[in-house]
């Protein structure tokens, strides 16, 4: 069983502009509002390629019966804990033109001890049928940064693969605990490696680093350029494949989601990362938190070139 942590659910609004303009009117082409939250994606791109996983995390009862709506007309199972508050709303503009997205990310209502304490006691729970554990996004109020830390800790006891997508401090932390692969883009990577990599060989002896540090796998995602993903021993190097990009929200956990079905099948790390930017891949084909579809796989797959990098 795969179980996902998003411990800061929100309500993501995108909106399409052509050509946007800071500081001028701008014509909004198209809106829409979707559940999100990056761990929560993942579970949802999983349920699209017939995978079920458990969705763990705080939910907030001003408005949670939207979210719960969402996860239970998608049959996706889940154990939240309910706190006081509101869902954040995060509005994405998105330039249909150059393809560049801003955003704006509220930062979510206050969790106290009460409810974390709940939390853990779900998650012993549900750790004992879970074989991968993937922790991802931001963190509301009242978390410090060592809850990520914590929950790896926990889960390296039950001998558990953890997947950690994070940034700043919660990833920082989080990689002292040795989680089986994180997965930082080009800016969270600056922040956990003194490298000032500009090659592809630059970058793998980055990562490299990290591994020693008892990180198994490092996935860099080079956005618009592709993918790397380093081992002890390996480096592979995805490009980016070339489709008509509706959207670009849930790439990234997209990424990830598929990188845990090809771990959970027991797969390669070539195919580690051939499954991750298929799926990622996929998740551009549709706007806003929209994700990748089953019907999408075998065509993405097919055109997926992975080269491995040799550094010596």
């Amino acid at each position: 069983m795969i179980t996902t942590i998003t411990i800061n659910p929100c309500i993501d609004k995108t909106i399409s502009i052509k050509d946007f303009k800071f500081g001028n009117t701008n014509k909004v082409i198209s809106s829409r509002q979707d559940i999100s939250g990056k761990g929560i994606n993942v579970s949802v791109i999983l349920k699209n390629y017939g995978i079920n996983s458990t969705v763990l995390g705080f939910n907030f009862i001003e408005d949670g019966d939207y979210l719960e709506k969402f996860l239970y007309d998608r049959e996706i199972n889940h154990d939240l804990v309910d706190v006081n508050g509101y869902l954040r709303t995060n509005t994405k503009i998105f330039d249909i033109e150059t393809k560049i997205m801003t955003e704006y990310n509220e930062q979510g209502a206050f969790v106290s001890e009460t409810y974390k304490k709940e939390f853990f006691k779900k998650l012993d729970k549900n750790l004992d049928k879970t074989k991968i554990l993937v922790i991802s996004g931001s963190a509301p109020k009242g978390i410090d940064k060592y809850f990520y830390k914590n929950i790896i800790d926990v889960a390296n006891e039950k001998k558990i693969k953890v997947l950690l997508d994070s940034s700043g401090d919660l990833l920082k932390e989080g990689i002292k605990a040795r989680p089986f692969l994180i997965k930082p883009n080009l800016e969270e990577f600056k922040t956990i490696s003194n490298s000032k990599a500009e090659s592809l060989e630059d970058f793998v002896l980055a990562c490299r680093e990290i591994v020693k540090d008892g990180v198994n796998l490092v996935c860099l995602s080079l956005g618009s350029k592709g993918a790397l993903l380093v081992s002890k021993d390996e480096a592979y190097y995805a490009k980016p494949v070339d489709v008509i990009i509706k959207g670009i929200q849930g790439a990234g956990d997209s990424l990830v989601a598929g990188m845990a079905m090809a771990i959970n099948k027991g797969l390669t790390n070539k195919e580690v990362l051939k499954y991750g930017v298929t799926l990622a891949t996929s998740s551009l084909l549709y706007e806003g938190t929209q994700l990748g579809k089953f019907d999408d796989f075998d065509d993405i797959y097919n055109r997926v070139a992975i080269n491995e990098i040799e550094v010596n």
